[in-house]
């Protein structure tokens, strides 16, 4: 339950994941799935590149509520850290994840999102 959280007290777990594996219409956002522990929060983006890899965001929500600054070149180690959390989430929890379109071809991608 995250009603402490809403009450502004602290939760027992100490990570809360976000699962979002759906296309959003007019491309308001890509597939993904986040997690927040503590400070941090990691948003990993599904086949978000032209290659069709995961994109990721950190954000520090202590200095940055409003997520402006992306931090992931910055703390290479934390996504890894914290993208390893999700994977283990995924497992448990038997999420079903997005997978990349082999017939996928980025200079056709622009037309879908018009």
């Amino acid at each position: 339950s995250i009603v402490p959280a809403l009450s502004n007290q602290p939760l027992s777990r100490k990570e809360v994941f976000f699962h979002f594996p759906h296309y959003m219409p007019l491309g308001l956002s890509p597939p993904s799935t986040s997690v927040r522990r503590g400070r941090w929060k990691l948003i990993r983006f599904y086949a978000d590149t032209d290659d069709q890899r995961d994109r990721f965001e950190l954000y520090d929500l202590e200095r940055d509520v409003g997520e402006t600054r992306d931090l992931s070149e910055e703390r290479s180690d934390l996504v890894v850290e914290l993208n390893d959390a999700i994977d283990r989430y995924l497992i448990d929890t038997g999420a079903l994840i997005p997978i990349p379109n082999p017939a996928y071809r980025p200079e056709h991608a622009a037309d879908a999102k018009d």
